[in-house]
C-alpha cells in the first residue's frame, strides 16, 4: 500500500468521524431548544394568567394620615418634648404652653367660689334666725290677741261677777307672775352665759383657735338667746299686766264698761298689729330667700367658670392624638401661639394605605374588597397583603390646574387614571414609611 492509499484511508475515516460528532451536536441543541421552548411556553402561560387574573402598577405609593396636634388654647410656648421623627403615642404629651396664666385665673376662680359659698351659708343663716323671729313675733302677737279677747269677754261679763270671784282672778295672776318672774331668772342666766360663750368665742376666733362656722354658731345661739329673754320679759310684763288688771278689777267693778271700750280698742289694734306682724314677715323671707338664691345662681355660674378654667388648664399640655411619627414640627420654643394653631404634625402609623393609579380600561376589573399584593421599592424580595377600600369617583386629570384640551381645540386623547386606596393588612415594620414608591398587583373580580 502506498502512502497515498494510507492517506486517503485516513481522511475517509476522520471524515466519518466529523460527521458522527456533528450529528449528535445537533440533536443536543434540538433538544435544548426543545426544553427552552417547553419553559417558555410555561412561563408565558403563567404570566398570561397571571395578567389577566391581577391588574397591575407601578403608580403607586404608600400614604397617611397626618394629624395636627394643636392647642386648644393661646399662650407661649414653652417646652417640646420630641424631634421630629420620634415615635408617639396617642396621649402622650409633646409640648407645654406656659400654664402660669391660666394657674392665676384658676386659683382666682376658686376663691371667689369659696367666698361665695361663705355668703351663701351666712344667708342660710339669717333665713333661719329671721324665720325663727318672725315665727316667735306672730305667736306673742298672736298670744296677745287671744288675751285682748279674753279682756273683751272678760269685760262683757264683769258687772256679773262678783267680788269674790275678782278676788280668785287677782290671786291666780299674781301666781302668774311669780312663775313668769322665776322662769325671767333661769331665762336671763341663760342668755348671760349665752354672752359670755359668745364674748369667749370672739376672742377664740381672733386667736384663731376656733372656726367662723363655730363663731357663728356662738352668735346664732346669743341672738336666739336674747330673743327668748325678750319673749321671757313680755310674758313677765303680761304677767304684771294681769295682776294689774286683776287688781282694779276687783276696784273698779263699777267701770266695767268704760273698761270693756278699751278691751275692744286692744282688740283691734292687737288684731291689726297680727296683720302687720305677718305682712312684714312675708317681706323679711321673701327678701332672705331671694338673697339664697341669687347666691345659688352665683355658685353655679362660678362652678362653671372654676370648671372651665381647669379644662384650659389642661388645655395647656399637648398630647399627641394618635399612635405614630411626628414628621414635622411647626412651631417653635418661645412663641406665642394662638388656640388651633398646629405646633407638630403627626403620621398616624396605625392606619397607613396605598394610593393606586389605575389605568381606566382596567378599573372595571376592581372592586372595594379585592386582595392585593404589594411590593416596596425599598424593600425588595418582600411582599405584603391588602385590600381595596375605596374607588375615585372620577380621574386624576379632574384635579389638574391645567386641561387637558389643546387651545388650538385639537383633542389627544391619553389613558386616564383613576385613584384606588388600599388598606394595608401586615402588621408593618418601621421600613415603612409614607411617600415610597411600591408596586401594586390587585386581583380582579370574578
Amino acid at each position: 500500500m502506498t502512502i497515498e492509499d494510507n492517506f486517503e484511508m485516513a481522511n475517509s475515516e476522520q471524515q466519518t468521524t466529523s460527521a458522527n460528532g456533528n450529528g449528535k451536536r445537533n440533536k443536543l441543541m434540538i433538544v435544548v431548544l426543545v426544553v427552552l421552548g417547553i419553559i417558555g411556553v410555561f412561563f408565558g402561560v403563567r404570566w398570561l394568567m397571571f395578567h389577566l387574573a391581577y391588574t397591575s402598577t407601578d403608580d403607586a405609593q404608600i400614604d397617611a394620615d397626618l394629624i395636627p396636634a394643636a392647642s386648644k388654647v393661646s399662650g407661649r410656648l414653652v417646652k417640646t418634648y420630641v424631634l421630629e421623627g420620634d415615635k408617639v403615642r396617642a396621649g402622650q404629651i409633646i409640648a407645654q404652653i406656659d400654664p402660669t396664666d391660666y394657674e392665676l385665673a384658676l386659683k382666682q376662680a376658686e376663691a371667689r367660689l369659696e367666698s361665695t359659698r361663705h355668703d351663701l351659708e351666712k344667708a342660710q343663716a339669717s333665713l333661719e334666725l329671721t324665720d325663727t323671729k318672725n315665727q316667735i313675733a306672730v305667736k306673742q302677737t298672736a298670744t296677745s290677741l287671744n288675751q285682748a279677747w279674753g279682756g273683751v269677754e272678760i269685760s262683757s261679763t264683769q258687772q256679773s261677777v262678783n267680788l269674790e270671784k275678782l278676788q280668785k282672778d287677782l290671786e291666780r295672776a299674781q301666781i302668774n307672775q311669780q312663775r313668769a318672774d322665776e322662769h325671767y331668772k333661769e331665762v336671763k342666766a341663760a342668755a348671760d352665759q349665752a354672752q359670755t360663750d359668745l364674748d369667749r368665742s370672739e376672742k377664740l376666733y381672733v386667736g384663731g383657735v376656733i372656726s367662723k362656722e363655730q363663731l357663728d354658731k356662738a352668735r346664732t345661739n346669743a341672738e336666739t338667746a336674747k330673743t327668748r329673754l325678750a319673749q321671757v320679759d313680755q310674758e313677765v310684763s303680761d304677767a304684771e299686766k294681769q295682776v294689774e288688771i286683776a287688781t282694779n278689777n276687783l276696784h273698779t267693778a263699777q267701770i266695767d264698761s268704760v273698761r270693756t271700750d278699751i278691751a275692744v280698742q286692744d282688740k283691734e289694734k292687737t288684731g291689726l298689729s297680727l296683720v302687720l306682724t305677718k305682712k312684714q314677715q312675708y317681706e323679711e323671707k321673701k327678701i332672705a330667700l331671694s338673697t339664697v338664691e341669687g347666691l345659688k345662681y352665683q355658685i353655679t355660674a362660678l362652678e362653671n367658670v372654676v370648671e372651665q378654667t381647669r379644662i384650659a388648664l389642661n388645655e395647656t399640655r399637648i398630647l399627641s392624638p394618635v399612635n405614630g411619627i411626628v414628621s414635622r414640627k411647626i412651631s417653635l420654643e418661645g412663641q406665642i401661639v394662638p388656640a388651633g394653631q398646629p405646633i407638630f404634625f403627626v403620621v398616624n402609623t396605625s392606619d397607613l394605605h396605598v394610593f393606586a393609579n389605575i389605568e381606566e380600561t382596567n378599573i372595571n376589573k376592581i372592586v372595594i374588597g379585592c386582595k392585593a399584593n404589594i411590593t416596596v421599592d425599598a424593600l425588595p424580595g418582600k411582599i405584603f397583603h391588602g385590600v381595596v377600600t375605596s374607588i375615585g369617583s372620577t380621574t386624576n386629570s379632574k384635579y389638574n390646574l391645567i386641561p387637558t384640551s389643546s387651545a388650538s381645540g385639537q383633542f389627544i386623547k391619553t389613558t386616564q387614571r383613576v385613584l384606588v386606596k388600599i388598606r394595608l393588612l401586615d402588621t408593618l415594620s418601621d421600613d415603612i414609611k409614607p411617600g415610597l414608591n411600591v408596586v401594586v398587583h390587585i386581583k380582579n373580580r370574578k
